[in-house]
């Protein structure tokens, strides 16, 4: 089993770490912060950091070193691309590589890419997506979902009621363990309130944690100090 689905099986909330660069030194100071998970990108623009993340063979090298420096600490995934779909010989590799799960929006992955064994599958819905695509999307059989359902347009704006109101459709909704992502500004002290609603994990990344070293582990140990807090 994927390290990081155990992770969510075993305990009550997870923090995962979403880094804005591929960056060794980022790395290091998500997991001095207490993040239990480390998140990674390829093949994308990713909109809330504004990194434009290369192909594979261009990151390579520093995915080589974020996974050594991760070693037994933390488990690392990573997002494989965007349009055009995602290949399960590209997960494979990956696999192969020693991440521990994938993380894509359904319309960016292939349906083979399900069968790849021996990799975790978190599985993110978008803003477009229906109740319906919801529901049907988790009868699908992947280990994790994320509620990445927030308007771009909305991403770096407070948390509201009717955006905590939209995760707990979703916790309400799917069986596998909902992952929130930091694209509201989620404070360390709404942490309680994601739980409650039936979140198992939240992914912090750009918009609450900046892109620096100092500020990735200060934002992470405040959450990390939150997550402590609800047990």
């Amino acid at each position: 089993m994927s390290r990081f689905v155990a992770l969510l099986k075993k305990q009550p909330f997870t923090l995962v770490a979403s880094l804005p660069t591929n960056d060794c030194d980022l790395a290091k100071a998500a997991l001095d912060g207490g993040a239990e998970v480390i998140k990674v990108h390829i093949n994308v623009h990713h909109r809330a950091s504004g990194t434009l993340f290369g192909s594979l063979d261009e990151e390579r090298d520093r995915l080589t070193g974020i996974l050594e420096v991760c070693g037994g600490r933390a488990p690392v995934g990573i997002v494989p691309g965007g349009s055009p779909v995602v290949e399960a010989l590209l997960v494979e590799t990956l696999r192969d590589m020693g991440f521990d799960f994938i993380s894509a929006y359904a319309h960016h992955l292939s349906p083979d890419c399900l069968d790849v064994d021996g990799i975790g599958k978190m599985v993110a819905a978008h803003f477009s997506y229906t109740a319906g695509d919801v529901a049907t999307l988790a009868a699908m059989g992947f280990d994790v979902f994320e509620a990445s359902v927030m308007h771009p347009e909305t991403y770096g704006q407070r948390m509201s009621l009717k955006d905590l109101a939209a995760y707990k459709h979703i916790c309400d909704t799917v069986s596998q363990p909902v992952v929130i992502p930091t694209q509201c500004a989620v404070r360390p002290e709404e942490v309680r309130q994601l739980a409650a609603a039936g979140a198992r994990a939240i992914m912090v990344g750009a918009v609450v944690t900046g892109k620096t070293r100092e500020s990735i582990c200060d934002s992470i140990r405040a959450f990390r100090r939150a997550i402590s807090a609800l047990s």
